[in-house]
């Protein structure tokens, strides 16, 4: 596998296609939260197109960081798909909410939690960003979440 090195002069980073769908292909295979062989990969001038399903955002999102890393890849086209859920919006919310009840990192608790088809709205006051951001990745992990869109407010308070 190798990783791209910013560094480089452009003319030392010229790579084959068939050498980035070789790297991307490995690179998926030893991230033990991808499952590799549910993706397929292709790369045409440097494009790396990924097709397949998932079972969350989460993966989806992390595949795509994963190809965007490899030495000679110009873009991700990234075509995956999130697998349908058997879970109904209802349990989609129930889980998302068990998440950000849960975690250490989010002391808000007037974070409100819907649900519809899979795709997820957060929205409510919390204390910072990276709560924030936290919040959403809670979120994607979930599976049969399709989509996440964060409209949390950050509230600075005085001190």
């Amino acid at each position: 596998m190798c990783i791209r090195d910013r560094s480089a002069p452009v003319a030392a980073q010229q790579v084959t296609d068939s050498s980035i769908t070789s790297w991307v292909n490995e690179a998926l295979r030893h991230d033990p939260l991808v499952p590799a062989s549910e993706i397929s990969v292709s790369t045409k001038e440097g494009i790396v197109t990924l097709s397949g399903r998932v079972d969350n955002l989460a993966v989806k999102n992390r595949v795509d960081r994963q190809a965007t890393k490899i030495r000679g890849v110009r873009e991700v086209l990234n075509e995956l798909t999130v697998a349908p859920s058997p879970l109904s919006d209802a349990d989609i919310v129930y889980a998302v909410r068990r998440r950000i009840l849960n975690s250490a990192t989010i002391v808000s608790q007037r974070i409100v939690v819907t649900s519809v088809d899979g795709n997820v709205t957060i929205q409510g006051e919390v204390a910072n960003w990276s709560e924030a951001e936290e919040a959403s990745l809670l979120a994607s992990a979930v599976t049969g979440v399709k989509n996440v869109k964060n409209e949390l407010l950050t509230r600075y308070t005085a001190t």
